[in-house]
């Protein structure tokens, strides 16, 4: 729990708000449910609950990081968040709500029902792994057209803003940030000056696709058992 507060206000202001997550949920100890057979959703949503009485604290974090990562990109504060600038700065556009549940399950490593149970909100505010699902596969899509191997991953050479790509999966710009986000600190997707890069291997759903696509490509053999 310590080291989830720590990545949203800083090192210096961690051990403070902690202090103070521990004195709120022991207050509040009769609310616990202790769900999912465990107490850290619950005392994660107690957190994300005073993190939001500091949320000033968050915010000038985030500058400071997109600041650093712009300007001295190996300084320890910024290796610790380990986010390229384009990163903090549609981190720093997502709604407060969003912005928790998404942290929730990106720094929180929570699962998307145990964030829907710190929280306190239906799983389907919190659940976004279809959008996740969809831009990866599209950004495979367009590498196996444009993309190119180099020695860090596959390089897809075009500039698609946020907007575009919300477009292209039939969702929201702001969950589509969120996504990305998410995509970003999963080391798979990571935006560059001359587009996007890509790591490791495309997504079992595509590979699934494509093997399902072509399959029905093939032409059938035809029926002899109709043959007299």
């Amino acid at each position: 729990m310590v080291r989830y507060v720590a990545r949203r206000v800083g090192a210096i202001d961690a051990e403070d708000i902690a202090a103070e997550v521990f004195v709120r949920a022991y207050s509040r100890r009769a609310a616990c449910r202790g769900e999912h057979g465990s107490v850290l959703p619950w005392l994660l949503g107690v957190a994300n609950h005073v993190i939001a009485d500091h949320r000033r604290v968050e915010n000038r974090r985030l500058e400071t990081l997109e600041r650093l990562a712009e300007t001295m990109p190996t300084s320890v504060e910024h290796e610790q968040a380990g986010l390229a600038p384009e990163l903090l700065r549609a981190l720093r556009r997502v709604p407060a709500a969003d912005r928790d549940a998404l942290l929730l399950v990106v720094w929180g490593e929570l699962s998307y029902d145990e964030a829907a149970t710190a929280l306190d909100v239906p799983i389907g505010t919190v659940h976004q792994p279809r959008v996740d699902m969809r831009l990866h596969m599209l950004f495979w899509h367009l590498a196996d057209r444009w993309g190119r191997v180099r020695a860090d991953g596959t390089i897809v050479p075009l500039r698609l803003s946020h907007s575009v790509l919300a477009d292209l999966v039939a969702a929201r710009r702001p969950t589509v940030s969120s996504a990305l986000f998410a995509l970003a600190e999963r080391e798979l997707v990571r935006p560059l000056d001359e587009g996007w890069l890509l790591s490791g291997e495309p997504p079992a759903e595509l590979l699934e696709v494509q093997a399902i696509d072509v399959e029905a490509l093939k032409p059938q053999k035809p029926d002899r058992s109709d043959r007299a």
